[in-house]
């Protein structure tokens, strides 16, 4: 195994064994180094899995967390999201009529007028479930 090989199986794992930010650095320094056993990939295999299984969220969003390694919400240390929201995008899990996917149109800034929503210009994107109403804003800038 190559050295940048260990440097992402490291950051692999301190996502899955959800390691604090102040530690993760350390952690992947001493796997590469061989400070640390490198286990072995059914094992990491197992481990994300895990993970994967153990998030509240959207199936497009486990599929996101599973390719990115990373759950925002679930993620951030000393954070939390309700126990409706999902744990990597922060929306609304259910959908109207038990659905579990949003299916979302995004609002110009004049229909955002009339709802009352405030929309901050060029690189800041409403959203509105066409279900259940969730309204969902976010920044897409650098």
């Amino acid at each position: 195994m190559t050295m940048c090989e260990k440097s992402d199986l490291g950051w692999n794992i301190c996502a899955y064994r959800r390691i604090e930010a102040i530690k993760r650095y350390p952690f992947v320094l001493d796997l590469v180094a061989g400070k640390v056993k490198v286990p072995s990939v059914r094992k990491v295999a197992a481990e994300k899995a895990a993970w994967l299984k153990s998030l509240r969220c959207h199936p497009k969003c486990r599929d996101h967390a599973a390719k990115w390694n990373s759950a925002s919400y679930a993620d951030a240390p000393g954070y939390t999201v309700g126990a409706d929201r999902c744990e990597c995008c922060g929306r609304v899990l259910v959908c109207a009529k038990g659905r579990t996917d949003h299916e979302y149109k995004e609002l110009g800034q004049a229909e955002c007028r009339k709802l009352g929503v405030l929309h901050f210009g060029n690189c800041y994107h409403v959203e509105k479930c066409i279900h259940c109403g969730d309204v969902a804003a976010y920044d897409s800038s650098d």
